[in-house]
Protein backbone atom coordinates (compact mmCIF):
# COMPACT_ATOMS: atom_id res chain seq x y z
CA UNK A 1 0.00 0.00 0.00
CA UNK A 2 1.41 3.24 -1.30
CA UNK A 3 1.31 5.82 1.83
CA UNK A 4 0.13 9.45 1.63
CA UNK A 5 2.25 11.64 -0.87
CA UNK A 6 4.35 12.87 1.73
CA UNK A 7 7.87 13.51 0.53
CA UNK A 8 7.73 11.08 -2.49
CA UNK A 9 5.73 13.27 -5.03
CA UNK A 10 7.73 15.29 -6.88
CA UNK A 11 7.94 17.49 -10.21
CA UNK A 12 8.62 16.10 -13.09
CA UNK A 13 9.63 16.88 -16.79
CA UNK A 14 9.39 15.43 -20.32
CA UNK A 15 9.83 16.36 -23.77
CA UNK A 16 6.84 15.31 -26.17
CA UNK A 17 7.84 13.11 -29.26
CA UNK A 18 9.04 16.48 -31.21
CA UNK A 19 10.70 17.80 -28.62
CA UNK A 20 8.41 20.46 -26.66
CA UNK A 21 9.17 20.31 -23.19
CA UNK A 22 6.30 19.70 -20.64
CA UNK A 23 6.44 20.43 -17.31
CA UNK A 24 4.68 18.36 -14.11
CA UNK A 25 4.33 20.70 -11.57
CA UNK A 26 2.16 20.46 -7.90
CA UNK A 27 -1.60 21.61 -8.40
CA UNK A 28 -2.24 25.25 -7.19
CA UNK A 29 -5.55 26.80 -6.64
CA UNK A 30 -4.22 29.49 -9.11
CA UNK A 31 -3.29 26.98 -11.43
CA UNK A 32 -6.51 25.10 -11.45
CA UNK A 33 -8.50 28.47 -12.28
CA UNK A 34 -7.39 27.99 -15.82
CA UNK A 35 -8.85 24.80 -15.94
CA UNK A 36 -12.67 26.07 -14.75
CA UNK A 37 -14.01 26.55 -18.45
CA UNK A 38 -12.67 23.30 -19.40
CA UNK A 39 -14.86 21.75 -17.00
CA UNK A 40 -17.26 23.39 -17.50
CA UNK A 41 -17.23 22.51 -21.45
CA UNK A 42 -19.79 19.61 -22.38
CA UNK A 43 -17.34 19.16 -25.78
CA UNK A 44 -14.28 18.94 -23.44
CA UNK A 45 -16.16 16.88 -20.82
CA UNK A 46 -18.05 14.19 -22.87
CA UNK A 47 -15.54 11.43 -22.14
CA UNK A 48 -15.38 11.92 -18.52
CA UNK A 49 -16.76 10.59 -15.42
CA UNK A 50 -18.87 13.30 -14.99
CA UNK A 51 -20.60 15.75 -16.73
CA UNK A 52 -19.88 19.42 -17.14
CA UNK A 53 -20.52 22.07 -14.48
CA UNK A 54 -23.38 24.58 -15.16
CA UNK A 55 -21.57 26.82 -12.31
CA UNK A 56 -17.76 28.08 -12.02
CA UNK A 57 -18.01 27.78 -8.06
CA UNK A 58 -18.78 24.05 -8.27
CA UNK A 59 -16.36 23.59 -11.10
CA UNK A 60 -13.35 25.42 -8.96
CA UNK A 61 -14.64 23.08 -5.70
CA UNK A 62 -14.51 20.20 -7.80
CA UNK A 63 -11.30 20.95 -9.25
CA UNK A 64 -9.48 21.86 -5.66
CA UNK A 65 -10.98 18.69 -4.05
CA UNK A 66 -9.62 16.20 -6.68
CA UNK A 67 -5.92 18.07 -7.84
CA UNK A 68 -4.94 20.95 -4.44
CA UNK A 69 -6.64 19.15 -1.52
CA UNK A 70 -3.99 16.65 0.43
CA UNK A 71 -4.60 13.21 0.22
CA UNK A 72 -3.65 9.70 -1.27
CA UNK A 73 -3.29 10.37 -4.73
CA UNK A 74 -0.58 12.14 -6.39
CA UNK A 75 -1.37 14.97 -9.13
CA UNK A 76 -0.11 17.64 -11.64
CA UNK A 77 -0.96 20.34 -13.47
CA UNK A 78 1.03 19.96 -17.01
CA UNK A 79 2.68 23.68 -17.80
CA UNK A 80 4.02 24.09 -21.13
CA UNK A 81 5.16 28.04 -21.28
CA UNK A 82 3.97 28.58 -18.10
CA UNK A 83 0.55 27.96 -19.08
CA UNK A 84 -2.06 24.88 -17.93
CA UNK A 85 -2.34 22.45 -20.42
CA UNK A 86 -3.92 19.98 -18.25
CA UNK A 87 -3.77 17.60 -15.56
CA UNK A 88 -2.20 14.00 -14.49
CA UNK A 89 -2.87 11.71 -11.25
CA UNK A 90 -2.45 8.98 -9.89
CA UNK A 91 -5.19 7.41 -7.58
CA UNK A 92 -6.93 4.08 -5.88
CA UNK A 93 -3.91 2.96 -4.26
CA UNK A 94 -4.70 -1.01 -3.17
CA UNK A 95 -2.35 -3.74 -3.59
CA UNK A 96 0.73 -2.10 -4.87
CA UNK A 97 -1.84 -1.35 -7.69
CA UNK A 98 -3.36 2.39 -8.70
CA UNK A 99 -4.80 3.72 -11.58
CA UNK A 100 -3.70 6.48 -13.76
CA UNK A 101 -5.69 9.99 -14.94
CA UNK A 102 -5.34 12.95 -17.42
CA UNK A 103 -7.00 15.68 -19.22
CA UNK A 104 -5.39 17.75 -21.84
CA UNK A 105 -7.21 21.36 -22.23
CA UNK A 106 -8.25 20.77 -26.10
CA UNK A 107 -6.61 23.79 -27.28
CA UNK A 108 -3.66 21.55 -26.68
CA UNK A 109 -5.07 18.36 -27.82
CA UNK A 110 -2.99 16.30 -30.72
CA UNK A 111 -0.04 17.81 -29.61
CA UNK A 112 1.69 14.71 -27.55
CA UNK A 113 1.03 15.92 -24.26
CA UNK A 114 -1.12 13.50 -22.79
CA UNK A 115 0.96 10.63 -24.16
CA UNK A 116 4.23 12.39 -22.55
CA UNK A 117 2.33 13.25 -19.26
CA UNK A 118 0.98 9.74 -19.21
CA UNK A 119 4.27 8.18 -19.36
CA UNK A 120 6.33 10.25 -17.33
CA UNK A 121 3.81 9.53 -14.83
CA UNK A 122 3.91 5.82 -15.77
CA UNK A 123 7.65 5.52 -15.52
CA UNK A 124 7.08 7.49 -11.91
CA UNK A 125 4.69 5.02 -10.62
CA UNK A 126 7.22 1.86 -11.08
CA UNK A 127 10.30 3.34 -10.50
CA UNK A 128 9.59 5.64 -7.51
CA UNK A 129 6.87 4.61 -6.19
CA UNK A 130 7.58 0.69 -6.81
CA UNK A 131 3.68 0.19 -7.86
CA UNK A 132 2.93 -3.52 -9.82
CA UNK A 133 0.37 -2.55 -11.76
CA UNK A 134 -1.07 0.46 -13.28
CA UNK A 135 -4.91 0.69 -14.29
CA UNK A 136 -6.63 2.95 -16.66
CA UNK A 137 -9.96 3.62 -18.03
CA UNK A 138 -11.50 5.46 -20.67
CA UNK A 139 -14.84 5.93 -22.86
CA UNK A 140 -14.95 3.29 -25.46
CA UNK A 141 -16.10 6.17 -28.26
CA UNK A 142 -12.76 8.09 -26.88
CA UNK A 143 -10.03 6.96 -29.50
CA UNK A 144 -7.55 9.45 -28.61
CA UNK A 145 -7.23 8.48 -24.97
CA UNK A 146 -6.85 4.24 -26.36
CA UNK A 147 -3.69 5.98 -28.30
CA UNK A 148 -2.30 7.58 -25.61
CA UNK A 149 -2.70 4.79 -23.39
CA UNK A 150 -1.44 2.02 -25.83
CA UNK A 151 1.61 4.62 -26.50
CA UNK A 152 2.72 4.82 -22.85
CA UNK A 153 3.17 0.84 -22.87
CA UNK A 154 -0.96 0.12 -21.32
CA UNK A 155 -2.76 -3.15 -22.86
CA UNK A 156 -6.41 -3.07 -23.62
CA UNK A 157 -7.83 -5.72 -21.20
CA UNK A 158 -11.64 -5.25 -22.14
CA UNK A 159 -14.68 -3.48 -21.69
CA UNK A 160 -17.31 -3.22 -18.70
CA UNK A 161 -20.39 -2.67 -19.91
CA UNK A 162 -22.90 0.06 -18.34
CA UNK A 163 -20.88 0.47 -15.08
CA UNK A 164 -21.40 4.26 -15.03
CA UNK A 165 -23.90 6.53 -15.14
CA UNK A 166 -23.41 10.09 -16.90
CA UNK A 167 -26.15 12.35 -16.88
CA UNK A 168 -29.04 10.00 -17.70
CA UNK A 169 -27.91 7.47 -19.46
CA UNK A 170 -25.76 4.44 -18.40
CA UNK A 171 -21.75 4.00 -19.88
CA UNK A 172 -19.16 1.69 -20.90
CA UNK A 173 -16.04 1.63 -20.23
CA UNK A 174 -12.66 0.14 -21.51
CA UNK A 175 -10.09 -0.97 -19.33
CA UNK A 176 -6.30 -1.02 -19.76
CA UNK A 177 -3.28 -2.10 -17.59
CA UNK A 178 0.32 -2.36 -17.48
CA UNK A 179 2.78 -4.48 -15.19
CA UNK A 180 6.06 -3.03 -14.24
CA UNK A 181 7.60 -5.71 -15.85
CA UNK A 182 6.38 -4.75 -19.10
CA UNK A 183 8.67 -2.44 -21.09
CA UNK A 184 8.26 1.08 -21.45
CA UNK A 185 8.21 2.81 -24.77
CA UNK A 186 10.36 5.37 -25.71
CA UNK A 187 8.35 8.09 -26.62
CA UNK A 188 11.14 10.87 -27.14
CA UNK A 189 14.31 10.88 -29.13
CA UNK A 190 16.20 12.34 -25.93
CA UNK A 191 14.97 9.25 -24.17
CA UNK A 192 13.26 10.73 -21.16
CA UNK A 193 14.54 8.99 -17.75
Amino acid sequence: MVEPVGDRWQPLEVNTRNGTLLELVKPTERGTRDLVADVMDARQMQFMHVPAFTEASAATAFLNGMLVEPGMSFNWLLHHEGATAGWACLFAFEHDMCELGYFVRSHYAGRGFATAAAWRVTHFAHTVLDVRRLNASADPRNVASHRVLASSGFTHEGTQRANFRYGSAWQDTALFGRLRTDPLPDISPEHNT
